[in-house]
């Protein structure tokens, strides 16, 4: 007696929201939450590294920008263990390893090895990012892939929002080193929890034939109605054998939408990494002084929350035209920050008005990247993504650095960083109805026969 095919992809797409999916969020919420953590220790620890090294901004730019740099090497590489060994595999090692390196940092004994811990440590911290989108995005119904990985990403930002807290609060009595140890210590945790209740990809279960338990495990954990016989097979109807290879990133209209979505995530990085590595710093030696600037750094981040929050359904409406907006509308926020002489109430208004916006095309970009790959390749193709934003990641702070070693004044220096903000609108623009007709293009090839 030959049984059923059940169609997983078909499966995926035709089911509501409910448990399992917000499970899988808060989950991947978690992990991106100490993620984000992890990223903006750098930049609080600044101040305080400045004073116990006695370095120069150019050379703290450097700090910043050195596990920034490892996003080069680290997307990729994680991106192609998630395509093989499974993305709940090297999410959770990959914490562990991210983990250990950023704890590591408190033992430091010159600014020459912290440079060198900060770069191993952001391999994993890079490497992290994407396979948990690539995982939300394969358990995700096609209407609400977008709004899923924006709420998931919050994480990040609301990680670089208890930095703030934790500094505003421990450092004075700490030292720079407590927040090492929390971000050093915390991935370790979470990793151990999610080992035992995060799902693993069904897409990459069943392209990899791995055990059937396992499939059926999860298959009646996102639909416990669902009856499976023993002589059932399952598919994935989006899986083409052809798409393994790496030159699946740049078949049909992917040979200009790829390359056109890695400038814009330069473009948008570049912007992003300046400002969340130097606004403490920046802020901190204005009129606003040490608290304000911890304020409006933790304010920034929190705007980025809301933001995630507001956008996460207009993405799913409208796709990528929010992205060239956002782009548009960051332009002013951000020369705002740097005028000389503004009120300090004002300059908080335009660091959240900024924070919405950047944090926001984090979110658009991300959480649009994905659908555009096949599944196959999918954690390769938003590995490489995130690899490609992390050239603009790593250029920013460091450019910053540099110029404020040069006695470059702060609103020259924000003046400057509106540039890769209306290159991206001019970008974005552009790949706006490519998107679409990619996406509606992956809809009608994925949508199994009747």
């Amino acid at each position: 007696m030959s049984g059923k095919v059940v169609d997983v992809e078909r499966l995926i797409d035709n089911k509501k929201m409910g448990a399992f999916h917000f499970q899988v969020i808060a989950l991947c919420f978690l992990m991106l939450l100490i993620d984000g953590f992890d990223i903006s220790v750098a930049s609080f620890a600044g101040p305080g590294l400045i004073k116990e090294f006695g370095v120069s901004p150019e050379r703290l730019g450097t700090f910043f920008s050195a596990g920034l740099v490892a996003g080069l090497v680290g997307t990729p590489f994680f991106g192609f263990l998630a395509d093989r060994f499974g993305r709940k595999k090297i999410i959770t090692w990959g914490a562990i390893f991210f983990g250990i390196f950023t704890w590591a940092a408190v033992t430091a004994t010159s600014f020459d090895e912290m440079i060198v811990l900060r770069f191993i440590a952001g391999m994993g911290l890079a490497g992290i990012m994407p396979i948990t989108v690539a995982l939300v995005s394969e358990f995700a119904p096609r209407k609400n892939r977008a709004s899923m990985v924006t709420l998931m990403f919050i994480g990040t930002t609301a990680g670089g929002g208890v930095t703030g807290l934790v500094a505003t609060r421990f450092v004075g009595e700490f030292g720079w080193q407590i927040l090492f140890w929390v971000a050093g210590v915390a991935p370790i945790g979470l990793a151990l929890l999610l080992m035992a209740v995060l799902p693993e990809s069904l897409h990459f279960l069943i392209r990899r034939n791995y055990d059937r338990d396992q499939i059926v495990r999860t298959l009646r954990w996102l639909e416990p109605s669902l009856k499976i016989d023993d002589a059932d097979t399952f598919t994935v109807s989006a899986y083409k054998p052809a798409e393994v290879r790496t030159a699946a990133l740049f078949a049909g209209r992917l040979a200009v939408l790829t390359p056109l979505i890695w400038a814009a995530n330069v473009c948008s990085m570049t912007v992003f990494y300046f400002v969340n590595s130097w606004l403490p710093v920046l802020l901190g030696s204005s009129s606003l002084g040490p608290d304000r600037a911890a304020m409006a750094a933790t304010l920034y981040a929190f705007a980025g929350s809301i933001g995630g929050v507001l956008l996460s359904a207009p993405l799913d409406r409208v796709g990528f035209l929010l992205v060239p907006v956002l782009f548009a509308c960051g332009i002013p926020a951000l020369f705002s920050i740097g005028i000389a002489g503004l009120p300090p109430e004002l300059v908080l208004t335009m660091v959240l008005v900024t924070g919405f916006c950047l944090y926001g095309l984090q979110f658009g970009i991300i959480a649009l990247e994905g659908p555009l790959f096949p599944p196959p390749v999918r954690g390769r193709g938003v590995g490489f993504c995130f690899a490609i934003a992390r050239m603009g990641a790593a250029i920013g702070p460091w450019v910053a650095g540099f110029l404020i070693h040069r006695q470059v004044s702060i609103p020259v220096l924000f003046m400057l960083f509106t540039v890769p903000l209306g290159l991206g609108c001019i970008v974005t623009s552009i790949i706006t109805p490519l998107y679409r007709g990619q996406v509606l293009k992956a809809k009608d090839s994925e949508a199994p026969a009747m």
